[in-house]
């Protein structure tokens, strides 16, 4: 079974995740965005992580989706669950996503908006730091933990609790089919 590896790098300011156990590459593309946030500036690393789980929840709530062909048309620029904002609420309303995974992303949404709109900002900055601790979606960071590395932490625990979810979402979904014609009403 794969997981999450962390260990300390004397060549990385916080040490190092990776996938470990991954016998078939299914984790591929979440061990690359491993790789990638770790060699990112702060804003990289923010602006990064919170796209990986934007995408992660766009396939959570496509999987959802009745085949209608409209699936991509929904989450693209104009469509209406275009924002990370919208595709957390939406997920979260649909019961896709957890009360702790919602409130969490909620916090990484505002941090990542914090690195993109804001100029000459870090994880030391009291209210970005603020933020990241107040992320607890990973149990085992503690309060006094550098803001960064509980940013990491978090982020990189929701993403691989997030990686299974479409095909086990797909796995357990109704079909359904709406009887739109009124020929096809029939009493009872």
């Amino acid at each position: 079974m794969a997981g999450i590896f962390y260990r300390q790098d004397p060549n990385s300011e916080f040490g190092s995740w990776r996938v470990v156990d991954d016998n078939d590459g299914h984790y591929n593309d979440l061990d690359e965005v491993l790789i990638e946030i770790q060699d990112e500036s702060d804003r990289g690393i923010a602006i990064v992580a919170a796209a990986m789980l934007d995408r992660q929840l766009e396939d959570i709530l496509i999987a959802n989706f009745q085949n209608t062909g409209l699936e991509k048309e929904c989450t693209s620029n104009n469509g209406p669950l275009s924002s990370f904002s919208s595709k957390i609420q939406i997920a979260f309303s649909l019961g896709l996503i957890s009360e702790s995974e919602n409130r969490n992303l909620q916090l990484i949404r505002k941090i990542r908006n914090d690195f993109a709109h804001l100029r000459s900002v870090s994880f030391d900055q009291q209210t970005i730091a603020n933020r990241c601790r107040s992320l607890d979606f990973a149990k085992k960071t503690r309060k006094s933990d550098p803001a960064k590395y509980i940013f990491i932490h978090n982020a990189v625990g929701i993403m691989f609790t997030f990686f299974d979810r479409p095909s086990e979402i797909i796995e357990q979904k109704p079909k359904v089919l709406i009887k739109t014609n009124v020929q096809d009403v029939r009493e009872f």
